[in-house]
């Protein structure tokens, strides 16, 4: 049985709680602090479940931050590439991701992006959570390559310059997210993000 076979045999359990909504609780509490310094604690005291509730639910606590990650790729990362995967031009939708990306942020969010921030966090990862981390860098990918796809089709790029720039460009969003999780300043985020439509279209 796979790791995500056996968080989902958890999660199929039927739930006395909200299931959406306590996840997106502990997104936000893992965005916010990371796994290390997250606590179920904290999570019992934002959801109002005692701490037993989410062990009967979830299992550990490790459990429960990869059922956190898989919300968080399913709802979040899904809308944010929405106009890569599934945009209309090419060169103008890799222009217009990057652009909202060094517009997001602010003190009501939550510092980077939790799957980058996870990869930064752990230096040898549980295949665990290894397992989605490695799944968000491949949607990453595919992304990039399907709006690259795009533009190489209309002319805005020679086709054999789609893969290289796909494999590329997720790594300035990965790094980005950790400057912006490790307090660099503003300003070195935007100029790392205004980089990557230049190595798109070059």
């Amino acid at each position: 049985m796979t790791d995500r076979e056996t968080v989902s045999r958890r999660r199929g359990r039927p739930r006395k709680f909200d299931e959406t909504a306590v996840l997106d609780t502990a997104v936000d509490i893992f965005w916010r602090s990371g796994y290390a310094h997250a606590s179920i604690a904290d999570i019992s005291a934002a959801t109002g479940l005692a701490p037993s509730s989410i062990y009967n639910a979830y299992g550990s606590k490790l459990d429960l931050f990869a059922c956190a990650l898989d919300r968080y790729l399913d709802a979040i990362i899904g809308q944010v590439l929405q106009p890569l995967e599934h945009g209309s031009a090419g060169l103008a939708d890799v222009d217009a991701f990057f652009e909202q990306l060094a517009a997001t942020g602010g003190p009501s969010r939550p510092p980077g992006c939790l799957a980058a921030n996870t990869i930064g966090e752990f230096r040898n990862a549980p295949s665990l959570i290894a397992e989605r981390t490695g799944r968000y860098r491949r949607r990453l990918r595919r992304a990039f390559r399907a709006a690259l796809t795009r533009a190489a089709a209309s002319g805005e790029i020679p086709v054999e310059a789609v893969a290289p720039r796909a494999e590329a460009l997720p790594s300035i969003v990965i790094a980005s997210s950790l400057l912006t999780a490790a307090g660099a300043p503003a300003r070195d985020v935007r100029d790392l993000l205004r980089t990557a439509p230049a190595l798109a279209s070059a």
